[in-house]
């Protein structure tokens, strides 16, 4: 379903507005393979101002976990194996008061080599000394496999995510799940997608929750005969509620990326395609399930837009971000901000030099954006970067 490499990037639109003044972009890092190549995941920060983020590959082969000091010092905590510690971290992180970082691995594990001879994923955990404990290897059937959007914790150190496929037999290779981990390793599956059309399928985002242990998130199919998508909740015991359901006309389709929520409870995210111009939209999602479009990007291609990475970054004064990757016109990416009227900044355009494909989502901390990008730098592996909001 999903090709490697540029299956996890935002979505897809055309540069069509320039680009707004004086926003100061600053390379971070540029990886070498050695400590990672191609980044897709969305950095996280600890109280102390470290930065952590993963690579699908480099290392010694199969993807690394990296920390980027305040003062710029870099350095890999982890590199996988390829084995039972994992393979592909391609999801965002969570990192703990003591310093243990917590992810996932969309391959790896060794549990399910009959379904995929990688292994199906894991779920792991990063000691502050560098050791890794596998918290869960996937074994293909109930559970799931492929948990391609990483974790999120709740106040009592569960750890919540999904996985792509599995989980049961609709869909072919089963439509996915949402998982809990508990502290102690225990799995718990919240909910078995079935792709019908009062649920979804494929959850690939990494999933949103609140303070009540309340779970947000989308399916990238699903939700209708036509299978355009779904935005839904989940109570802490797993109770499902299809919030939205994707038409694939004007209000988008394939929404592959996370969401964002605020103060009122509207949710806020992009799908991969469908809009007035076929390139993706941006959506607000009000509380009674009105669906309100943003922001339709555009395309000069024909062609299927590549699917959606991080959620947007939402700001006090309503202001979202967000990254596009390129399209066959030769844009390398941009770095956006939508206004509260849903008028478009183009804050940063990417350049090989300096990194492109800007695939996963942006973080922001103290009046600066930080993001990844897939490709680009000196070896054309990928870069951290930084930019002011």
């Amino acid at each position: 379903m999903h090709s490697s490499r540029l299956a996890l990037g935002l979505v897809l639109c055309l540069v069509v507005r320039p680009l707004s003044a004086a926003n100061a972009f600053t390379v971070l890092h540029s990886f070498d393979g050695a400590d990672g190549d191609g980044s897709f995941a969305t950095p996280v920060f600890d109280a102390a101002g470290n930065m952590y983020g993963t690579t699908e590959l480099g290392g010694a082969g199969f993807g690394t976990v990296f920390k980027l000091a305040p003062d710029g010092t870099f350095s890999t905590l982890y590199a996988f194996q390829g084995g039972e510690d994992g393979t592909g971290p391609t999801g965002s992180l969570v990192v703990d008061g003591a310093g243990n970082i917590y992810g996932t691995t969309s391959g790896g594990g060794n549990l399910c080599t009959a379904i995929n001879k990688s292994g199906c994923g894991t779920v792991y955990k990063i000691a502050p000394d560098g050791s890794e404990t596998v918290l869960h290897a996937f074994t293909g059937g109930a559970d799931g496999y492929a948990p391609t959007g990483g974790v999120v914790a709740d106040g009592a150190g569960n750890l919540y995510g999904n996985t792509l496929f599995g989980g049961a037999t609709a869909c072919g290779e089963g439509c996915g799940t949402i998982y809990r981990i508990a502290p102690d390793g225990t799995e718990t599956i919240l909910h078995t997608f079935t792709g019908s059309a009062d649920d979804g399928a494929y959850p690939l985002g990494t999933l949103l929750i609140d303070r009540k242990g309340n779970i947000y998130g989308t399916t990238s199919k699903g939700g209708s005969a036509q299978d355009y998508g779904t935005v839904f909740g989940l109570s802490k015991n797993g109770a499902e509620k299809i919030l939205y359901v994707f038409q694939g006309g004007s209000d988008g389709e394939y929404p592959e990326a996370g969401l964002v929520r605020d103060r009122t409870g509207n949710l806020f995210g992009t799908t991969a395609s469908g809009g007035s111009y076929q390139g993706g939209t941006a959506f607000k999602l009000a509380p009674d399930g009105t669906e309100t479009i943003l922001h339709s990007f555009s395309t000069l291609d024909s062609d299927m837009p590549l699917p959606g990475g991080g959620a947007l970054v939402l700001d006090g004064h309503g202001n979202l971000f967000g990254t596009c990757v390129g399209t066959h016109s030769g844009s390398r990416g941009i770095v956006f901000e939508l206004l509260p009227g849903g008028t478009e900044q183009v804050l940063h355009v990417f350049s090989k030099a300096k990194g492109h494909d800007p695939a996963g989502g942006l973080t922001a901390r103290n009046g600066r954006l930080f993001g990844t990008t897939l490709q680009g730098g000196p070896s054309n592996m990928g870069v951290v970067y930084a930019l002011h909001e």
